[in-house]
């Protein structure tokens, strides 16, 4: 079985620069897919505890409120493409031909096959999709740039969300 991991828990482990948080990373997704494996089977499914449910919800909900603020201000300056019903295949065509000035948002992206292979990691980790919240289209030197930005409604950045 295939360890997946987000982009996310490998920004943790440059923080602490720790192999054993990276195992323990590893281990946790490894316990949850057997666990699912055995639901699957036993065809038992987890039922989230009501509190647990709406503090999560209540998360998410103010972070896509957060982010719908920060694209309606963006949209009055800049021109801001919605990206959130484009498919990851179509990213690398997108951002060929978008313009300086421009700001995608939500953009899907895979990582490449090339990626696993070149890293000698083809069948022991794979990457789950990424999911930027702001892409900046800017110009530098007379080339075209991309500036990302990972919106937080919390009040502080934690390191992991500076990487």
């Amino acid at each position: 079985m295939i360890t997946s991991m987000a982009i996310s828990d490998l920004s943790k482990y440059y923080q602490y620069n720790c192999d054993k948080l990276l195992r323990l990373i590893s281990d946790e997704d490894y316990k949850r897919q057997k666990q699912k494996s055995f639901q699957d089977n036993n065809r038992k499914k987890y039922t989230p505890r009501m509190d647990d449910s709406t503090l999560r919800d209540a998360l998410r909900h103010r972070g896509t409120e957060f982010e719908s603020e920060i694209k309606r201000k963006l949209n009055e300056l800049y021109e801001v493409i919605d990206c959130q019903d484009m498919l990851p295949s179509e990213a690398k065509n997108t951002l060929r031909k978008v313009e300086v000035g421009q700001i995608l948002y939500q953009m899907k992206f895979d990582v490449p096959e090339k990626f696993y292979d070149e890293m000698g990691i083809k069948n022991i980790v794979r990457l789950k999709a990424f999911i930027p919240d702001f892409i900046e289209v800017k110009e530098e030197d007379g080339e075209k740039k991309l500036m990302i930005y990972d919106a937080k409604a919390s009040k502080g950045a934690h390191v992991p969300h500076q990487v």
